[in-house]
């Protein structure tokens, strides 16, 4: 929350910064100049915790390989697939009951990598965005593959690739492969 100088300031159109005095951007609090060198600033810090191996969000929680730690792995997903990071406990609890496996493949995935949340009725056709049971893990692959089809036209779909012509010349292929 702005002190009552720097909204004073702002309201004036003066930049938020008490040591600044130059005119506001008009979308702003703070001038070009200060706001270039926040967002600098911030640049830095983020890039010094990754260094760290500290998650470059809440800077107290080791992270792997220089990404988000796990709680704020949860967060960021929640807020961009639910609307809010209020439901990242829910996706976590969702995540440990299907033992971190895709819901669809049954493959291992790893937080932050290649995991995906698909809802099973497509919010496209008026499935609820942030209802734990419409919500299910899977890998970002298979999410991508299904799309805003429900599941079974995507099963159907899988079975008409899988009995078309390509598959049949892969299959052949395989058997040569295995009979040389």
């Amino acid at each position: 929350m702005a002190r009552p100088a720097e909204q004073r300031r702002v309201a004036q159109g003066l930049c938020a910064r008490a040591a600044c005095g130059r005119e506001r951007e008009a979308h702003g609090q703070l001038c070009e100049a200060c706001r270039v060198q926040a967002a600098d600033r911030a640049a830095r810090r983020y890039e010094a915790l990754r260094a760290g191996g500290k998650c470059p969000h809440c800077g107290t929680r080791d992270a792997a390989a220089g990404r988000l730690c796990v709680m704020c792995w949860f967060r960021n997903v929640a807020s961009r697939r639910c609307g809010s990071a209020a439901h990242a406990d829910m996706l976590r609890r969702k995540w440990v009951a299907q033992d971190g496996r895709c819901a669809l493949t049954g493959i291992q995935m790893v937080p932050g990598d290649g995991a995906s949340v698909d809802h099973i009725h497509p919010v496209s056709r008026g499935g609820a965005v942030a209802d734990p049971d419409n919500l299910r893990w899977v890998l970002t692959e298979a999410n991508a593959a299904k799309g805003t089809l429900d599941d079974a036209t995507l099963f159907r779909m899988c079975r008409l690739i899988l009995d078309g012509p390509i598959a049949r010349a892969y299959a052949l292929r395989d058997q040569g492969e295995r009979a040389e």
